[in-house]
């Protein structure tokens, strides 16, 4: 996650942390934050919403150490879940680096599907890096829950 590199401090991240209120107050994000016994551990997030398309980028990132433990499948359902039950989102996609594989086993475990490859689609540690892209639709979802 190329964007921890700008934080070095603690007020870097109480920078952060207002951002993501005011971004969350203008509707542009949903920001949210995974805790482990009372210790954050994590965020899941809607990174981008698109309300004239009626469609949001889910993000996350977990603390390594809670990684392979279904943190992260749990609290990407409960996002999905209050989206597709609160607000007026049809579409919502992810973009996980390719070679990230246990973070692409994620959107996968959750119904969604495979829509490509993105080559070169992002930079991370000053090289360039194919992203997979994965999406799920809200009649995919109830389908599920049916």
């Amino acid at each position: 996650m190329p964007w921890t590199d700008s934080i070095t401090c603690e007020d870097d991240i109480s920078r952060v942390l207002q951002e993501n209120i005011r971004f969350n107050l203008g509707k542009q994000k949903l920001t949210t934050y995974i805790y482990v016994n009372d210790e954050p551990a994590g965020s899941v997030a809607l990174v981008r919403i698109d309300k004239e398309h009626r469609k949001a980028e889910i993000g996350y990132w977990l603390s390594e150490d809670l990684q392979g433990k279904g943190i992260m499948t749990q609290s990407i359902k409960r996002l999905i879940h209050y989206v597709f039950k609160t607000m007026d989102i049809n579409r919502l996609y992810v973009k996980v680096p390719s070679q990230n594989k246990s973070s692409n086993l994620i959107p996968k475990r959750l119904g969604f599907h495979f829509e490509g490859t993105l080559r070169q689609d992002a930079i991370i540690n000053d090289e360039f890096h194919d992203m997979e892209v994965y999406g799920i639709l809200r009649e995919d979802w109830d389908n599920r829950l049916s």
